[in-house]
């Protein structure tokens, strides 16, 4: 008896396209992974960042507030005491003048550190 020709036994896709059809599967389930996890890693990400911002703008100030201003402010030149004859105070005024000079230092020095920081 004669066989049928068409009656072969082959695998029913050949080798090279089974593994060009994984690889394409491979890199779209890549991709949809990726953009899954993206997509919901993004608000934590920039949370992130934000907390980290504020840390590092506290600290400048901290860092410009002790540095720069404890150590080169006389804390008696804030306030002007009156006396009386004896020697007794009368009353404490604040001075202003010296108030606006350290905030104008404090202020300059933050705006040293924020330049850093960028």
């Amino acid at each position: 008896m004669m066989r049928n020709r068409r009656t072969r036994n082959k695998a029913p896709i050949p080798a090279k396209y089974m593994f060009l059809f994984s690889i394409i599967i491979f890199i779209g389930l890549s991709l949809q992974t990726f953009y899954y996890v993206e997509r919901n890693l993004a608000p934590v990400i920039k949370d992130i960042a934000r907390i980290r911002t504020e840390q590092l703008a506290t600290q400048a100030i901290n860092d410009a507030i002790n540095k720069k201003i404890a150590q080169s402010i006389n804390f008696k030149a804030l306030v002007d005491f009156q006396k009386d004859k004896n020697g007794n105070i009368q009353a404490a005024t604040f001075n202003y003048n010296e108030y606006s000079r350290i905030v104008g230092e404090a202020t300059i020095t933050i705006d040293q550190y924020k330049k850093e920081l960028s």
